[in-house]
């Protein structure tokens, strides 16, 4: 179904994509807290699918671009450091 020439509308399972995706971008705000931003992101950004996790880095490099401050470019770098080898200790199975 077409709203217009230039708006489809979307299928149910790109509803349902998009839905997933905002769930696994959603912070749980008490987790973060408990653990700290920087250990929750993490954890969080390891388990994502490469899609929201494309979505959170490329949100990162966005805030990184902006001239951020020194402890926000120090605790992406170190994110970025650790996610990349666990995921990829994750993906080879040891």
């Amino acid at each position: 179904m077409i709203l217009s020439d230039r708006t489809p509308v979307p299928s149910f399972a790109e509803g349902v994509e998009v839905a997933d995706l905002v769930v696994e971008l959603t912070t749980d705000s008490k987790l973060c807290a408990q653990m700290g931003k920087k250990f929750y992101l993490i954890e969080k950004m390891i388990l994502m699918s490469k899609d929201a996790l494309c979505a959170k880095l490329g949100d990162r490099l966005d805030n990184v671009s902006d001239g951020p401050r020194e402890k926000y470019l120090h605790d992406t770098l170190f994110m970025i450091t650790e996610i990349k080898k666990r995921r990829l200790i994750i993906s080879i199975g040891v």
